[in-house]
């Protein structure tokens, strides 16, 4: 019998705040939009040419990103077998298809998945993941990426992210190009109050919404493996693991940080900085994870 789909299902608090969000997140994109309209109408046409340097520059800057090599071993046919097997066994147990397994060449230990409505789920890992852990600890990876899955969070985090990171990724690309073009600086400062402050709202949002779903799919995994302990030793594992790998390639990997297991940092956000964090803080994790095993060991020695 497989784990029933309630272990996967997110409370009710964090639904609402999920839809809350995305409602705000349609709202500010049509003012934005519309804002920029206004201009282009009625003022000038600079800020669309503008915005359309940023959308190039964000495509550009992501793609050079993709094509940098980080110095890791190549994938094996190996690895993406021994993904597989793990994907396949906690799939039935999750009672769903099994998602693509795929392996990337990276030193960085990360997971994600990617998942649209019109294509089969795909779970993601990287060979220095696969390096760092067992057969067992491998389990508990995927077991957080299958209740991802389940909980629709690739799709309901890009369309949450998408259109603040092309912007601010964008921009950030722009500022950095202006000594070589010295009109874009000029540009940036007088556009961009347009759509910068619209983009950063977003991001907010986004990282609140990410926060909550990575507690949810902690859970989910922890209750499909039968092991809340197992979850935060692997998490704990990886967090030194990354904290150890040259901020270069931390950088790099960062910039999906809202869809993987991990964010790609040395240390966590603290302060103010928070509100910008893809991710709630390890402790705050293992907190959860620690009472989820309290909770479980006491329903087994009653059900004894």
């Amino acid at each position: 019998m497989g784990v029933p789909r309630e272990p996967f299902a997110l409370d009710r608090g964090l639904r609402v705040r999920m839809v809350l969000a995305l409602v705000v997140n349609g709202v500010l994109i049509a003012a934005a939009v519309g804002m920029l309209a206004w201009l282009v109408v009625f003022v000038d046409s600079e800020s669309a040419y503008v915005l359309l340097f940023i959308a190039l520059f964000a495509a550009v800057g992501a793609s050079t990103a993709a094509r940098r090599p980080r110095r890791a071993r190549a994938a094996s046919e190996a690895d993406r077998a021994r993904l597989e097997t793990s994907i396949v066994r906690l799939a039935v147990l999750a009672d769903i298809p099994p998602p693509v397994a795929h392996v990337q060449s990276d030193v960085v230990p990360l997971s994600w998945t990617h998942s649209t409505l019109w294509h089969r789920p795909q779970i993601y890992v990287t060979t220095a993941l696969l390096d760092a852990l067992s057969d067992r600890d491998l389990d508990a990876v995927v077991a957080h990426e299958i209740a991802h899955i389940q909980n629709r969070d690739a799709v309901v985090m890009t369309l949450l992210s998408a259109p603040s990171t092309w912007i601010l990724r964008g921009t950030r690309r722009m500022w950095e190009m202006r000594r070589e073009d010295w009109r874009l600086g000029p540009s940036l400062i007088m556009f961009a109050w347009t759509w910068v402050p619209f983009a950063a709202i977003l991001a907010v949002m986004t990282y609140v919404v990410s926060r909550h779903r990575e507690l949810a799919a902690d859970r989910g995994a922890a209750l499909l493996i039968g092991s809340p302990a197992r979850v935060a030793t692997v998490l704990s594992r990886l967090a030194g693991d990354i904290r150890s790998i040259p901020t270069r390639d931390l950088r790099l990997a960062g910039t999906t940080d809202t869809l993987h297991l991990l964010p790609a940092r040395k240390h966590e956000q603290r302060g103010i900085s928070r509100l910008w964090a893809t991710h709630p803080s390890l402790a705050t994790r293992l907190e959860q994870l620690e009472r989820l095993e309290s909770e479980l060991q006491r329903l087994g020695g009653n059900s004894a």
